[in-house]
Order: structure tokens, then C-alpha cells, then sequence
């Protein structure tokens, strides 16, 4: 299998997970992250500079929800929170250098 095939077959899965409801489960680990974690990161992976909305919206979750996840991402050095250059009431949201090597682990 070459690494667009696992891509592909990643992004199904994915997408099943979330359709299914099984993304708010926190009791299963991923790379030393809860698996919604593992989604965050890789979702800022896929799309870099993203807002807390767009996010939310990309993974099926309320923005509440999202944003606690989003603390505990920030607190592990995983995520970067900046304002948005273009409306300084909205954050954008983007991977660590140790987020992008945690990214690549999963």
C-alpha cells in the first residue's frame, strides 16, 4: 500500500468514526493523545490556520466542546493559538513544531 492509498483509507475511517458518534469518546488513546485529540491534530494538519468554527464544523462538534479540547492541545505545546490578522475577535488556529512531529506520529 503506498501512502496515498493509506491517505484515502485514513479519511474513510475518519469519516466513519465521526458519522458513527464515536469521536467524543475519550477512553481510547492515540500516541499518547485521546483520539478526538489525534482528530484535532490532524485536521490543523490537513488544514493549516484554521478557526475554532471551521474546525468545529469540519469535525461535527459543537464549538464548546471544541474549544476545552483545544486548551488541552495548547497545554500539551501541540497547537498555537493566534489572532486572526483580518478580525481580531476570531483565533486561528495552527499545529507546534511538536504538534507537526505528533501529526506525523499519527
Amino acid at each position: 500500500m503506498n501512502s496515498t492509498e493509506a491517505i484515502e483509507i485514513r479519511e474513510i475511517l475518519q469519516q466513519l468514526v465521526r458519522d458513527f458518534g464515536l469521536l467524543q469518546r475519550e477512553g481510547s488513546e492515540c500516541c499518547g493523545i485521546t483520539v478526538l485529540q489525534s482528530h484535532i491534530i490532524y485536521e490543523l494538519d490537513k488544514n493549516p490556520r484554521i478557526s475554532l468554527i471551521d474546525l468545529a464544523e469540519k469535525l461535527s462538534m459543537d464549538t464548546g466542546m471544541l474549544s476545552r479540547q483545544i486548551n488541552k492541545v495548547v497545554e500539551l505545546g501541540y497547537v498555537s493559538r493566534t489572532p486572526d490578522p483580518n478580525d481580531r475577535r476570531y483565533v486561528v488556529l495552527s499545529l507546534t513544531e511538536e504538534g507537526q512531529v505528533k501529526a506525523n506520529e499519527i
